[in-house]
């Protein structure tokens, strides 16, 4: 996979510490730096290649590459800012980042956690259980290890308020309790696994309140899950924030055992066809697209790229992405059956299009041909948000000229259709290799846990 391989770029690049992720070489705007965040993320893909990919010297080098991130991250830790482990970002040499920003972000720490628990899952299957006990989940050393620190962390703070994924409001996020959830139920079964019974219960029981709490994101009056609630940061009271695309992320990235919210669950559904219709309406590069269009962060937003300015908000390369990952995964769920409820049925009837009409209560089976159809054209569509990604690209080449090395930016201009924003983002990059991967996983059972 070539978008793997330039993936990998920004993992240990020439100018910053070893096992560092780049969230971008782009200096204006100035990305050169370790985001907690970016970097789970692109280092999770690399734990899903060491699954999927059986060369043994790929394996080798993968491996190579997750403790060398490890080992980074550590340092990190250990070398933390203001908000310790709540920092967003660091230096590529892994000094802390001391500059005025928003913190705590309380999603990296989880992100980092959920990395290293499915490293560790992994390695436990593949005879390095000493490198999970002694380095990985320990609980011998004064300064603890990278996954009880991260969700030691976690455990007692998950209601606190802290800056969301775009880093603009400090309040209750739907996408930070989501993979806070996650990582603490992997978390839990890890420590059962390793005999720590007192890990156990504490990563259960927040599991458990964080579970509850996110149900308080569902608006039934707008059909929608609301990414932020309301809050309070040192007696000054925070907006809240209903359509977001954070919440397809949140869905994405905590899909399988310890998602919060099952993939097809009607409530994530509701969103994501509340937000392709809203921004279908907002960006006019989207005019006269039927099916997929170009997704943003949220209606309304402002961030161009390099500033923020009224009506400024462009489409996102990595939430179009997340999109697609959406429909493959949903093609992939629904081969057991699904039932049409008034909340889904947008989001479905969306992707069947003029193939046929669905009806609230009806039920689709293995073997009816609507419902084969039905996922034939989920997978269409999530093609078709990828194909958008790739005519920004032919966009793109046809401006620059042959010499255009390929590399995804931060977001899509709305008018002209041209990349805009940080060149060559990790996050951007990530989000395709995921969605690609979800789609060559279609046709495999979903695995039950």
């Amino acid at each position: 996979m070539g978008l793997f391989r330039r993936m990998l770029d920004d993992v240990s690049p020439a100018y910053g510490r070893r096992g560092a992720v780049t969230a971008s070489p782009s200096r204006q705007p100035n990305y050169r730096f370790d985001w907690t965040r970016d970097g789970a993320l692109t280092m999770r893909q690399v734990v899903a290649e060491l699954r999927a990919n059986r060369d043994p010297v790929q394996r080798l080098q993968n491996v190579a590459r997750l403790k060398a991130y490890t080992l980074f991250s550590w340092r990190k830790v250990i070398r933390s800012g203001p908000a310790g482990l709540g920092e967003p970002k660091s230096e590529l040499s892994g000094r802390p980042f001391r500059g005025p920003w928003g913190r705590p972000q309380n999603d990296g720490p989880a992100l980092r956690a959920l990395t290293h628990l499915e490293f560790a899952d992994w390695l436990l299957g593949h005879g390095e259980e000493s490198y999970v006990k002694d380095i990985l989940y320990t609980r011998e050393r004064r300064t603890g290890s990278p996954i009880t620190r991260d969700l030691d962390y976690v455990a007692p703070r998950w209601w606190e308020a802290s800056f969301d994924l775009w880093e603009e409001k400090k309040s209750y996020h739907l996408y930070t309790r989501a993979v806070q959830h996650k990582a603490l139920v992997l978390g839990a079964k890890l420590a059962s696994r390793l005999g720590d019974s007192a890990g156990v219960a504490r990563y259960t029981e927040a599991a458990h309140q964080l579970h509850k709490a996110l149900q308080d994101h569902w608006d039934p009056q707008r059909g929608v899950l609301k990414a932020t609630l309301p809050g309070n940061d040192h007696g000054r009271p925070t907006e809240g924030r209903t359509l977001d695309s954070a919440v397809i992320l949140a869905a994405i990235q905590t899909y399988g055992e310890g998602a919060p919210f099952e993939i097809t669950d009607p409530r994530i559904l509701s969103t994501a066809h509340a937000l392709e219709e809203a921004f279908r309406r907002e960006y006019p590069v989207n005019r006269g697209r039927r099916g997929a269009v170009a997704i943003g962060r949220y209606p309304g937003d402002a961030y161009t790229g390099y500033d923020s300015r009224p009506g400024g908000g462009n489409p996102w390369v990595l939430t179009t992405a997340a999109f697609a990952e959406l429909h493959y995964r949903v093609a992939r769920e629904i081969a057991g059956g699904l039932a049409v409820t008034g909340s889904n049925r947008g989001f479905l009837q969306s992707a069947l299009g003029d193939a046929g009409q669905l009806r609230e209560g009806m039920r689709l089976r293995p073997g009816d041909a609507l419902l084969a159809e039905l996922r034939s054209r989920l997978t269409d569509k999530g093609d078709d948000y990828l194909n958008i990604i790739r005519q920004t690209e032919a966009v793109e080449r046809a401006a620059r000229g042959p010499r255009w090395v390929e590399a995804l930016s931060e977001q899509i201009n709305k008018k002209t259709g041209r990349f805009q924003g940080a060149e060559n983002l990790g996050w951007s990059d990530s989000s395709v290799v995921s969605a690609l991967r979800a789609r060559s996983e279609i046709d495999t059972p979903p695995t039950r846990s």
